[in-house]
């Protein structure tokens, strides 16, 4: 079983301007942080699917790059 607790402090701190809602494919979301010009920092997962939490790529404190493309 795997338990993603908040951290306390996290409540007591305001909501930075940077921050950024993505929903996931699952219907959950992730909340993550503006961390350089292309990238993104996870901050948490929020969702009712299990495999959302076990998938690499979206743990919390990982850094994502935004890929943008026109097609």
């Amino acid at each position: 079983m795997i338990i993603y607790a908040p951290d306390p402090l996290q409540f007591y701190q305001l909501p930075s301007s940077n921050t950024i809602t993505l929903k996931l494919s699952s219907g959950g979301h992730v909340i993550a942080d503006a961390y350089e010009h292309d990238k993104i920092r996870i901050i948490s997962i929020s969702s009712t699917d299990p495999m959302d939490y076990l998938n690499n790529k979206i743990q919390p404190g990982n850094i994502i790059p935004l890929k943008f493309q026109i097609d």
